[in-house]
């Protein structure tokens, strides 16, 4: 099986993309039909294997440009493919394409040659040869474990690459892969397993913000995520554990709501672990203060407003510039009315300077339900004020969408 790709430009001229890599299959391609077709030629001009394909749309604005993706049968004994615009009988003959009678040969991989460890900068490099002296290019890929394969190269010319195995996710049994090319012919070789050490995640504290001071009475939405490169974002919640300098363990997961932290100075610090058992970690600083910067306890209330829509984007205006590093979900956060955190997907700066823009949770907030919208009295304006109170806006929703400001 050969994939052939390429486009049809305004002026009709039809370009193909190269090199072209040919595929052994475990069960025959589907035969398709459409406006082209790519024909499979033998020495006696027969027919040996045909395929359909209509180009799609390019999605260039102002442009009627084509494009085309297409898997074609590759039997053996092919020595050139036609594409034809129509049938073989009344169409035209767009494209002639070559096929060599043999396949790259001698392909070995030379670095690494098995059995070492590969860290950092390294070389690698590989040897071919090819029986009809047509130019060879190649695809590069690499496994950690000779399972799942990443390209690293999809075609170079070169037979020696420099690849930073520090960037690349670690195992005992990794490999590497490469494919040779005379442009339809194909042959592939891959390495004996090496060994690339496993890396560490890398943990990242989204909100609050380092450096902010957070009243006690709006509680602390503490959200972060970890990445390891060899297993992906870390999920388990069990693997994501906040913890401060003054209160010890806070909760595990990639958003954990506190609302009892001391008043003083934190050093908040999530933890990250990842399934091979490596650690990694980052630290903000905050200090909770011990009011709600108003002399009360309780937020000055904005009212109730019914039968929002599910999907409600709400406004916060302001009567200044506002600090856009102080509109975060640290400052601004939306709770059940039991006071459970809800994860809305984000707080935004409005366009204009003087909002912020709470975007409601990916999957909406649920029907019939009672919500309250806290805002902290950390936020800033530009000149460096801060508001005069916290103030809540507490709603119940509905069915519908749309957006609203208060």
């Amino acid at each position: 099986m050969l994939v052939v790709s390429g486009w049809i430009d305004d002026n009709d001229e039809m370009h193909l993309l190269e090199p072209r890599f040919s595929y052994q299959v475990p069960v025959p391609i589907a035969l398709q039909h459409g406006s082209y077709s790519i024909q499979a030629i033998d020495g006696n001009g027969e027919i040996l294997a045909s395929q359909g394909f209509t180009p799609s749309p390019l999605g260039i604005p102002g442009s009627d440009a084509l494009w085309f993706d297409v898997e074609v049968p590759l039997p053996p004994n092919t020595s050139q493919l036609e594409i034809w615009q129509g049938d073989t009988q009344g169409g035209t003959l767009v494209q002639t394409i070559s096929v060599s009678p043999h396949p790259p040969a001698d392909l070995t991989i030379l670095q690494p040659a098995g059995g070492e460890t590969v860290c950092g900068p390294a070389a690698i490099a590989w040897t071919a040869t090819d029986p009809d002296d047509d130019t060879l290019y190649y695809k590069v890929e690499y496994s950690p474990e000779g399972q799942k394969w990443m390209v690293l190269n999809a075609f170079t010319p070169l037979n020696e690459l420099t690849l930073d195995f520090a960037s690349l996710p670690g195992g005992s049994q990794a490999r590497l892969r490469v494919t040779a090319t005379d442009g339809i012919n194909t042959t592939r070789a891959l390495s004996d397993p090496f060994s690339v050490p496993v890396k560490a995640p890398t943990a990242y504290i989204q909100s609050p913000a380092n450096g902010a001071s957070l009243a006690a009475v709006d509680g602390v939405s503490l959200s972060g995520r970890a990445y390891d490169l060899q297993e992906g974002w870390i999920c388990d919640p069990a693997s994501l554990v906040w913890t401060s300098d003054k209160d010890g363990e806070l909760g595990r997961g990639s958003q954990v709501y506190v609302d009892n932290l001391s008043a003083g100075s934190h050093v908040i610090t999530l933890h990250a672990t990842s399934q091979t058992g490596q650690t990694a970690s980052e630290s903000i600083q905050f200090t909770i203060t011990g009011d709600s910067g108003n002399g009360t306890d309780t937020p000055q209330d904005l009212g109730h407003k019914d039968k929002v829509p599910l999907d409600y984007t709400w406004t916060v205006t302001f009567n200044d510039q506002v600090d856009s590093t102080t509109v975060n979900k640290a400052n601004i956060r939306v709770t059940e009315a039991t006071g459970s955190p809800v994860h809305i997907d984000d707080v935004v700066p409005g366009e204009d300077g003087k909002s912020a823009l709470i975007l409601p949770p990916p999957g909406g907030y649920l029907p019939g339900q009672s919500y309250i919208i806290t805002v902290s009295n950390s936020i800033r304006s530009a000149t460096g004020k801060t508001l005069k109170a916290s103030y809540m806006k507490r709603f119940t929703t509905n069915h519908g969408d749309g957006s609203c400001g208060w």
